[in-house]
Parts: structure tokens; sequence; C-alpha cells
């Protein structure tokens, strides 16, 4: 899933046009990069925690760790696509 497939699930949710969807999308994405910024962590639950993690050269990064709940779901959607 992408932006533009998160911008269409809620036009097609909320029975918005497109633009106002993906100006909706923009102001959560702005929000989210505000909260890392400030306080370099950023926690949505039953979803999962975002982090800012400084490397040794200087570097920083984002790292998602999902929530037992969300992980849980994926190793079941996992498990039967194998099968």
């Amino acid at each position: 899933m992408n932006k533009n497939d998160v911008i269409l699930a809620i036009s097609i949710e909320f029975i918005l046009g497109r633009d106002e969807a993906e100006k909706i999308v923009d102001i959560i994405f702005k929000s989210m990069r505000e909260s890392l910024k400030e306080s370099k962590k950023l926690e949505i639950p039953k979803f999962g925690e975002f982090r800012v993690i400084s490397s040794k050269t200087g570097n920083k990064s984002v790292r998602f760790s999902p929530s037992k709940k969300l992980w849980m779901k994926y190793q079941q959607a996992e498990k039967i696509r194998r099968n």
C-alpha cells in the first residue's frame, strides 16, 4: 500500500473527492513528521511505534515496531499465504 492507495481508501470510505482526501493524508503525514522531529517517537495504539534512530555516522532513520496485535495478524496472514 502506498500514499495513493491510502488516498483512494479515504476518498471511498468518506465519499470525498481525491483532492480532499489527499489534503487529509498530507495533514496526517505532516503531523507524524512533526511529532517525530519533536519527540523522536510516535506511538499509534493497536498499530505500532515509530522511532527516530541516529547512527554513528549521524544519519537518521525511522524504525517501525508493530504492536503485538498487528504482528500476530501479520503472522496469521503469512501462515495462510504459505499453505
